[in-house]
């Protein structure tokens, strides 16, 4: 079970949270580097705003209960002086967004790449859809309890310290203060359209990051192809020129049967 924490033990491990630790931000609250006996990342939680106390119920419960190595791993948590505190593993490599489009440090040497061009070569690459995946089967079917995530993209697929994929950020899945949650572009158009989140919207979520990790492109338009990237992985697909949708910096070093698979997986 994960450990309760005093506030004073977590604003010890994050230096009393300056800015310098903090990892990124969300509608929610903020994220902060904090060294503990091992070293885990602090979600601060915006206590202030309407059902705070009720996303971050669900959220422990939720990542309490789960057991998979492809979701980030919840260490313990903290309701005191006011603050709501969550604390995860440290994902060493940050977000699989990060490495996809541009402005991440690396912390490994270039030749773990296909090139020392900075991009993750093709079998990092399809290791982390295949996590992805997985992650999603578990909580879909393995984990007894049907959990749809409903923010699955790139910047919620996390990276170890040997870029293992790990998907994080629980906080929309059991969500009390908007009917829509996810980030546009994402989101599956019965869901925006309804409110109808499912496994299903977490499924076509997943298909627009395969055709990120595929093709290295964001998901809305470029200055390039001028159009958005599930258009245009289709045009290229119905002209039966798939694999020209493949990331460009991969240089044709990639498996191109898995390559077209993915692809296909995800259109």
């Amino acid at each position: 079970m994960p450990k309760k924490f005093s506030y004073q033990e977590l604003a010890a491990a994050a230096k009393n949270f300056p800015s310098s630790t903090m990892l990124g931000q969300g509608g929610t609250g903020r994220v902060y580097k904090g060294f503990l006996t091992d070293s885990g990342r602090i979600e601060r939680i915006w206590a202030s705003y309407e059902h705070a106390k009720e996303d971050f119920m669900a959220e422990l419960k939720i990542m309490s209960q789960l057991e998979c190595r492809n979701v980030v791993s919840l260490i313990g948590w903290c309701i005191d002086q006011g603050e709501l505190l969550l604390v995860y593993d440290y994902m060493f490599n940050g977000s699989l967004d990060k490495y996809l489009f541009g402005n991440n440090r690396m912390h490994l040497s270039w030749n773990l790449f296909g090139n020392n061009r900075m991009h993750l070569s093709w079998n990092l690459r399809y290791n982390v859809v295949l996590s992805l995946a997985s992650a999603l089967l578990y909580l879909h079917e393995d984990s007894g309890q049907c959990i749809p995530h409903r923010d699955v993209k790139s910047a919620n697929v996390m990276l170890d310290f040997n870029f293992n994929a790990k998907l994080g950020d629980f906080g929309a899945a059991h969500s009390q203060t908007i009917k829509v949650v996810g980030a546009f572009g994402y989101i599956a158009p019965e869901y925006y359209h309804e409110g109808r989140a499912s496994t299903k919207s977490d499924i076509y979520s997943f298909g627009i990051v395969a055709l990120e990790i595929a093709s290295g492109r964001r998901k809305h338009k470029d200055e390039e192809s001028h159009l958005g990237l599930v258009p245009w992985v289709w045009e290229l697909h119905g002209a039966g020129k798939t694999l020209d949708a493949a990331d460009e910096r991969l240089n044709m070093d990639f498996n191109a049967h898995e390559m077209e698979g993915l692809l296909i997986v995800g259109l």
